[in-house]
């Protein structure tokens, strides 16, 4: 009985060792199991770190993806602002050119007159007086000179010229003494002189009844341009001389008046055209004049407003002129790197970053004016961290850095004038 029991028990024990020995026989090697990983990874390692834009080809370098800019050789501009108040072209302040008794005011402030038009008028009564004097003593100087051949003068002068003829004949054969001579060339003399006095006395007397006619046009104080009577200061009854300020016009001619700091006066010149805005319109107006000393650290300029413009004197609005900075090649702001004391830009040539060390000649803000790249150049805009040169590029936007930024921002920048660029 015990024996059968025996043999049961270890041919279960040795069914359970043979079931132990197959399932370890199933586990992989360790060995086995890294082989494939290993492998796996061989590639990514060969390709180096995975671009910005997606994983490496098998064997193949990184792509990187930029935005990138056309840039240009030129004139780097900045557009300043500063305020311009509208004033007249021409104020005069007229005076009395004789004296006299303000008789009537024919216009008053405020009117707009032509040149040539009465705005007060004296009593002229004193010189119309003088005029018919002149005028009588020019008569008496013409009747008393005679007319060309037989004036008194004259006819008295070829007496003198005959005698003196008769005289100077006899003495060659001695029909008549020295003395008689001198007598006869003395009388010629005086004839001449005559002459010349009838003359002088009616040139004399032409010229006071010019004089007098002058004074009595005086009387009436006249505007010497085309304008607008800005104040009348004299009043009926008040006696003037010809220091006297009568009236004050200005034209019609309308011109901006406007300070610029000395750095900004290069380039506005004479004839110069910059803009004038005001109340959301722009007009174009050019520089008179050349420009002065600095008034308070300031220079002033002005410039002529077009015919018909409506402001008033004394608008003020904004005048807009542009300045140029520098002259090279302009390239966006974000594009430009520093490194230690190294400041440079990478440009892509054949699908691949160089990097070009540059000079920096001046900018506005958003565009620098640089030398050390080429009109033309394709130049990277914020370039990734850690680009290199020789990287592979791929162009994800390209724009034209004679249009606009890639931000959108205009190539000149917009300063107000006294500021630092």
């Amino acid at each position: 009985m015990k024996k059968p029991v025996q043999v049961s028990a270890i041919s279960g024990l040795a069914v359970l060792l043979a079931c132990l020995v197959l399932l370890d026989s199933c586990q992989p090697t360790p060995a086995a199991s890294a082989a494939p990983q290993a492998s796996a990874a061989a590639p990514q390692t060969a390709g180096g770190p995975p671009p910005a834009g997606g994983a490496p080809g098998r064997g193949r370098s990184a792509v990187v993806t930029v935005q990138a800019e056309t840039v240009k050789f030129g004139p780097l501009t900045v557009q300043n602002a500063t305020a311009g108040t509208v004033v007249a072209d021409t104020q005069s302040s007229v005076a009395a050119q004789t004296t006299g008794t303000v008789l009537t005011l024919i216009r008053k402030a405020g009117d707009w007159v032509n040149a040539g038009s009465p705005v007060v008028k004296l009593d002229d009564s004193q010189l119309q007086l003088s005029l018919k004097i002149a005028q009588n003593a020019l008569q008496t100087a013409k009747v008393t000179a005679g007319s060309g051949e037989n004036s008194r003068s004259r006819l008295q002068l070829e007496s003198a010229q005959k005698n003196y003829d008769s005289a100077l004949a006899l003495s060659k054969i001695g029909g008549i003494s020295g003395s008689d001579l001198d007598t006869a060339k003395a009388n010629l003399e005086a004839a001449k002189n005559a002459v010349q006095s009838d003359f002088t006395v009616v040139d004399t007397a032409t010229l006071q009844v010019q004089q007098a006619q002058l004074n009595l046009n005086y009387a009436t104080i006249k505007a010497p341009f085309d304008g607008q009577l800005v104040s009348i200061n004299v009043q009926p009854g008040e006696y003037v001389t010809s220091s006297t300020t009568a009236f004050v016009i200005v034209s019609r001619a309308k011109d901006v008046s406007f300070n610029v700091p000395p750095s900004d006066v290069v380039g506005l010149t004479h004839g110069a055209k910059i803009t004038f805005s005001q109340d959301g319109k722009a007009y174009p107006i050019s520089l008179v004049g050349v420009p002065s000393a600095p008034v308070n650290g300031l220079v002033p300029l002005q410039a002529a407003l077009p015919a018909g413009f409506p402001g008033a004197y004394g608008t003020v609005g904004s005048v807009s002129y542009s300045q140029v900075m520098a002259t090279g090649v302009l390239i966006p702001i974000p594009a430009i790197q520093t490194l230690e004391n190294t400041t440079y830009v990478y440009t892509i040539k054949n699908n691949k970053s160089v990097r070009a060390d540059i000079t920096i000649l001046n900018d506005s803000g958003s565009y620098a004016a640089v030398s050390g790249v080429n009109d033309n150049d394709s130049v990277i805009v914020n370039p990734p961290p850690g680009l290199l040169p020789g990287a592979s590029i791929k162009v994800l936007q390209m724009s034209n850095g004679t249009n606009k930024a890639p931000s959108g921002a205009p190539a000149t920048a917009q300063t107000p004038a006294g500021g630092g660029h």
